[in-house]
């Protein structure tokens, strides 16, 4: 970037990021740039955000149970102190969602993406 400009807001979102993909059936605090691929088949388990995040900070998430499994066992994401979607709950999945996307921006994780069976 050309000295003395500005990222614009867009750019930002749209920056190009390195993720990390990791795989967890069981409880686990995720970091900015996490692919969680999440399998419940062994039972329901939480997800906890990262309690500091940054504007535009992603998180990216996978269903790779069956859909019957997540209906029957959901995942928790876990708020930390933080809003989701503007309201101060932690959300429970258990819907046909494949994969799905959380942004943080404007003091919210918001969801940015979903993908459903």
């Amino acid at each position: 970037m050309p000295s003395g400009r500005t990222e614009s807001y867009l750019e930002k979102l749209y920056r190009v990021k390195a993720f990390k993909p990791v795989t967890k059936t069981s409880a686990y605090t995720a970091v900015v740039n996490d692919e969680i691929s999440f399998n419940t088949t062994g039972g329901s388990f939480p997800i906890t955000l990262p309690p500091t995040p940054s504007e535009n900070d992603e998180i990216r998430f996978k269903n790779i149970a069956t859909k019957e499994v997540l209906l029957a066992n959901p995942l928790t994401i876990l708020r930390n102190g933080k809003t989701i979607g503007g309201i101060a709950d932690d959300i429970s999945v258990s819907t046909l969602l494949i994969e799905f996307r959380l942004v943080y921006n404007n003091g919210s994780w918001r969801v940015a993406l979903w993908v459903h069976l």
